[in-house]
């Protein structure tokens, strides 16, 4: 995950999500990204992937390319991610730096970034930034591939919403999640607050922190990623490549 310049952003949180049942969207996505890159005539070789969390996404793909790299700010989630890769034998670089700041050395045929990671760039002058250097380490002949949540479906699904999620293991441990979304209608951002209260034995931890996010409409978007020098650029609702409308619980963009 990508948290804006915030220092540690996720970092506290790492050791929960790492361990959480949150890796069905990199595993969905790394079953259908193929068939995307395929339907544009692509073969890609190397592969980079911003904001890439603990790694999952990278793993299940890591087999296809020769060369692939994993970037994201938060050095616990890059730790998890690198014990992963040594456990499994996987060559995968990481590396960590913030994806408004970070540009490849050497490009690469496909760069990702998923899993509304931009909706923590809750500047829009961020997010351009971002995307500029996204255009920047992508071959000339590469594909950018990225997901947004939508500012529709952020103010349907989560605005001024609380939720929980109870995980036990056994007798003597118990996490609890809390999420509080408090939303500011006129600047559009969700501060997410995460509280975790962690159970071993007797006794209790508590972790908090504010997660700010902010809705991206292809309004915005797409005129930002020509902007960056993107040819082509096309939006669907899903990766099965489905018209995106307003149902859409996020819209992903291919760009080229």
């Amino acid at each position: 995950m990508q948290g804006g310049s915030k220092a540690g952003f996720f970092d506290d949180y790492a050791d929960v999500y790492a361990t959480a049942p949150y890796s069905f969207f990199a595993e969905d996505a790394a079953k259908k990204l193929p068939g995307i890159w395929s339907s544009y005539g692509k073969t890609p070789v190397s592969m980079l992937d911003l904001g890439c969390g603990t790694g999952i996404l990278l793993f299940a793909l890591a087999t296809r390319f020769s060369r692939v790299t994993g970037v994201d700010q938060s050095a616990s989630m890059l730790r998890h991610a690198a014990e992963k890769a040594q456990e499994a034998g996987a060559k995968i670089e990481f590396i960590q730096d913030d994806m408004t700041q970070f540009r490849a050395q050497r490009p690469y045929d496909l760069v990702t970034c998923l899993y509304n990671t931009v909706n923590y760039l809750v500047n829009p002058d961020d997010l351009a930034r971002a995307l500029r250097n996204m255009r920047a380490s992508v071959a000339e002949d590469g594909l950018l591939i990225f997901d947004s949540h939508p500012g529709w479906f952020i103010e349907r699904a989560w605005a001024g919403r609380t939720f929980r999620r109870t995980e036990r293991r056994g007798d003597a441990e118990e996490i609890v999640e809390v999420w509080e979304n408090p939303y500011d209608p006129e600047r559009g951002v969700l501060r997410t607050t995460v509280t975790v209260f962690h159970r071993r034995g007797s006794g209790w931890t508590r972790m908090r922190e504010v997660h700010p996010t902010r809705g991206y409409d292809a309004e915005l978007v797409v005129p930002l990623l020509h902007d960056c020098g993107f040819t082509r650029v096309d939006t669907f609702a899903d990766l099965e490549m489905a018209p995106v409308d307003l149902e859409a619980e996020r819209i992903w963009f291919v760009a080229s």
